[in-house]
């Protein structure tokens, strides 16, 4: 560093002097802060990077299949408990698609709720059956008759941290 006698370094005390002790702080400053985060890493046993890097869990990772009825609303939800997620989730639902009779269609449709939070980087959030395939049978291709409801409730924190819910709604018809 190539210090210059001006009349700001004359005015305000000895030529370079500031420059000197701001640059001691620094690196000073900077030394502390290495020692305190290698202590920290030791100390937890884990790097920070490694803690940054927890994968999000769902509970349950299955919905709908214990189901007896093809029932539709909110007042057949499931709660869903979303751990180790600091920050709000995304939801999204995709339902599959099936052929039956020779032609493709959606094995029904589902629901949820904005994700709450629970607390101790916990949310929780609801999905519910909106509606039903229902399959007769028939000739060709066909799905065994019954009700279906199928699909998968995917929750996302960030892009490679996302965690699965299974939508496995089938009730058979007698």
């Amino acid at each position: 560093m190539l210090l210059f006698h001006t009349e700001s370094s004359t005015k305000y005390g000895k030529p370079g002097l500031y420059w000197v002790n701001h640059f001691t702080t620094i690196c000073e400053e900077h030394f502390f802060q290495e020692c305190s985060l290698f202590f920290f890493e030791k100390q937890e046993g884990v790097s920070l990077s490694q803690a940054a890097a927890a994968k999000i869990t769902v509970s349950p990772t299955t919905v709908f299949s214990g189901m007896t009825s093809p029932n539709t609303g909110q007042s057949y939800a499931t709660t869903i408990t979303v751990s180790n997620c600091p920050t709000k989730p995304t939801v999204s639902i995709t339902m599959n698609e099936q052929l039956d009779n020779g032609s493709r269609h959606q094995m029904g449709d589902a629901g949820n709720s904005e994700p709450v939070s629970a607390g101790n980087n916990t949310w929780t959030f609801k999905v519910w059956p909106a509606n039903w395939y229902h399959a007769t049978g028939g000739t060709g291709i066909s799905l065994v008759p019954g009700w279906y409801c199928q699909g998968k409730v995917t929750v996302t924190l960030t892009i490679g941290n996302s965690a699965t819910v299974s939508i496995q709604g089938n009730v058979p018809t007698n």
